[in-house]
């Protein structure tokens, strides 16, 4: 496929995909650091469209650079926190949004993410609504640290005594 082909096949997309809504969606806690094993929530900050009530009916999500293999996003924390209804006089959301649970076998890196809120004008839409991107930072466990912190030492003692 050429280029101009496949730029436009993008905007096709892009463009067969409205947005349903004005609404505004900011995350405040990313990028995340954290360790394989853990489950992070991020929290964030949903204004209401002051033109029409919408209805937030799911969550999806999108993983760049092979991360989804590793992440997997929790949509109870999107229904247990989130208001399911934003009428235009609503006031802003700010809280818990959604968790992401870092498999145990995930290699230490920065893995890139989007969220999309989706819904409609009744509950049984389920649109996009509005996107934002994230960012887990995976480090290894501190016990990983000084396992091998010791290793080396031990390293740098043997190889002195032979010296």
């Amino acid at each position: 496929m050429t280029k101009q082909a496949l730029v436009a096949a993008g905007m096709l997309y892009f463009a067969a995909v409205p947005a349903y809504s004005a609404m505004l969606f900011t995350l405040g806690n990313s990028p995340f650091n954290a360790a394989a094993g853990d489950t992070v929530t991020f929290q964030g900050t949903i204004t209401p469209d002051a033109g029409q009530d919408t209805f937030l009916t799911g969550i999806s999500y999108a993983y760049s650079g092979g991360a989804g293999a590793y992440l997997t996003g929790d949509v109870l924390t999107f229904f247990g926190n989130v208001p399911g209804l934003f009428l235009t006089t609503d006031p802003p959301y700010t809280g818990p949004v959604f968790s992401i649970a870092i498999d145990p076998l995930t290699p230490p890196g920065t893995y890139n993410g989007t969220v999309t809120l989706r819904g409609g004008a009744d509950e049984f839409a389920d649109n996009p609504i509005v996107s934002s991107a994230f960012r887990v930072v995976v480090a290894p466990e501190p016990e990983t640290l000084g396992i091998a912190g010791i290793a080396l030492v031990v390293l740098v003692r043997l190889r002195t005594r032979r010296a």
